[in-house]
């Protein structure tokens, strides 16, 4: 059979229209299929993700506080660090950690009948292990407001008698917020019974605290005056803190 073949001419036509119809095709395809992919069907939803933080507290005191010898008379804060007022060596230490976005509120109270030793009767009174052995608490003229605490002067009020008092230290992160004022540190500070019962707020704070926690020193003190009798013994009590998230 004869083979027949195109003219040189007709070869080029031939690829020229090949070219030009891919070409179109490929133009057709894009006029054509974006729009049907801009309108195709499509379906939106959204999820939310959430985490929830409880609040979490700790509080770690100084286990035990001593506050040295007193000798017929005498101020356990003179006789420790030479000066009247709030001694730091005769203060406890309580370091809270929260991160409660309302804060913490610290409390104290003093455990009814604690003392050296067996069961005591005493309420708030610092007990000594002698039944009937014991030092009153300083009891303030308005309840929970703080007063000078003296046994000399014009604001004396432990004049031939003997007692026992607390203060939140104006070296504390918190000083206040809870209805007492504390105010500064020095021979006239003021002072106040521990409360016994039931507890008593002494600091409120509204914020978290840092990771390191915030520091509360509360200083105690006995004042034993002239002719009041303190027969020898050891005189104990248990101070409770409690620190309670907002």
């Amino acid at each position: 059979m004869k083979k027949q073949y195109l003219a040189p001419g007709r070869s080029i036509r031939v690829f020229t229209v090949g070219v030009a119809a891919t070409i179109s095709l490929y133009l057709l395809i894009i006029f054509l299929a974006e729009p049907l992919h801009t309108l195709a069907v499509s379906s939106t939803s959204t999820t939310v993700v959430s985490l929830t933080v409880a609040a979490d507290i700790s509080n770690s005191c100084t286990a035990a506080v001593g506050l040295g010898t007193i000798t017929r008379t005498g101020d356990s804060s003179f006789n420790t660090c030479g000066s009247f007022g709030y001694c730091g060596t005769n203060a406890a230490t309580c370091t809270i950690s929260t991160n409660d976005s309302l804060g913490y509120t610290l409390a104290w109270n003093v455990a009814t009948g604690t003392g050296t030793l067996g069961a005591r009767t005493g309420t708030g009174h610092l007990n000594g292990f002698v039944s009937g052995n014991r030092i009153a608490p300083l009891k303030p003229s308005v309840v929970s407001t703080p007063e000078a605490f003296s046994n000399s002067g014009p604001t004396s009020n432990v004049t031939n008698d003997a007692r026992w008092a607390a203060r939140l230290s104006s070296t504390s992160t918190t000083t206040g917020g809870a209805g007492i004022t504390w105010g500064s540190d020095g021979a006239t500070d003021t002072w106040l019974n521990v409360a016994t019962g039931s507890l008593v707020n002494i600091a409120r704070k509204s914020t978290f605290t840092s990771a390191a926690g915030d520091t509360e020193n509360i200083g105690f003190r006995a004042i034993i005056n002239g002719t009041k009798v303190v027969p020898t013994d050891t005189y104990k009590a248990t101070v409770t803190f409690t620190a309670t998230a907002n």
